[in-house]
């Protein structure tokens, strides 16, 4: 039987959370925390962490999902403090609180900038056992610009909205205009993620980056985070998986369950 309970946290107990626990916990010293995925509500998109977190406590994994500082549910904590460390703060009190009552390992959930910060939660505490990152960052490869110009290069349809976006360039109007840019999500510097990942190897941080097609403008392979990467060892730690067929957002249901279905199995074996 699966039980949900409220509860505060962070620094003075201002941080909202839900606990979602199973009836026998498998592993008493191991917690899962999800992230808020950008300015979303601790729900997640479509309800996705809600859903997530029962699906693991129906196999005995105990989770918590709480809303930063001045998003959702939850004040902000100390507005003096930029993005990056009120962050830190945040998640390592709540942690902190979380070790009091046995939890000593973490592995960490987020989508979006969410798997950016969960990357960033590793990198800062070594209680972080592990990463999900759904549409996490990458870059673009050779492999990349392969698939994403080469069947490109073969439609006439491509070459004629080419030439009208060169029009204007020549003094005639142009049919299309720029598509506006809703929301760019600016990554660390790749070399930076190196040297983070290299260190997360070396201390044996389980992680799993999980992309969709919702991505496609900078990642459109599976093995593309490894080829982002080639002179790190990762040492058997990193697994990727790709759903080209599944939107960002996961509103499929298909798409949606066959990722519960990686990331339960994910922790399953590596925890």
């Amino acid at each position: 039987m699966t039980t949900e309970r409220a509860t505060r946290l962070g620094p003075d107990h201002k941080l909202c959370g839900v606990w979602t626990q199973p009836e026998t916990d498998r592993r008493e010293d191991l917690a899962v925390i999800f992230l808020n995925a950008g300015l979303l509500h601790k729900v997640g998109p479509y309800r996705m962490n809600v859903d997530l977190a029962r699906r693991l406590a129906a196999a005995g994994m105990s989770s918590l999902r709480f809303d930063f500082g001045g998003l959702g549910d939850s004040p902000t904590t100390d507005p003096t403090l930029d993005y990056a460390s009120r962050f830190r703060t945040e998640l390592t009190t709540t942690m902190d609180q979380l070790e009091t009552e046995g939890r000593r390992r973490f592995i960490v959930v987020g989508l979006c900038s969410g798997a950016v910060n969960a990357h960033r939660a590793a990198t800062h505490d070594g209680r972080v056992a592990g990463v999900v990152a759904l549409d996490g960052f990458a870059w673009p490869t050779t492999g990349f610009y392969v698939r994403h110009y080469g069947p490109r290069a073969l439609q006439p349809s491509r070459w004629v909205r080419f030439a009208r976006r060169k029009l204007p360039v020549l003094g005639v109007p142009s049919e299309e205009t720029e598509r506006p840019v809703l929301f760019e999500e600016e990554f660390p510097e790749r070399a930076e993620i190196a040297r983070d990942m290299r260190r997360l190897a070396r201390r044996g941080c389980r992680m799993l980056y999980v992309y969709t097609g919702g991505v496609e403008e900078y990642l459109n392979y599976r093995g593309q985070l490894h080829d982002c990467f080639p002179d790190v060892d990762f040492q058997g730690t990193l697994d990727v998986e790709y759903y080209r067929d599944a939107d960002h957002t996961y509103t499929s249901l298909l798409q949606r369950h066959r990722m519960f279905d990686r990331v339960e199995g994910w922790i399953r074996r590596s925890f």
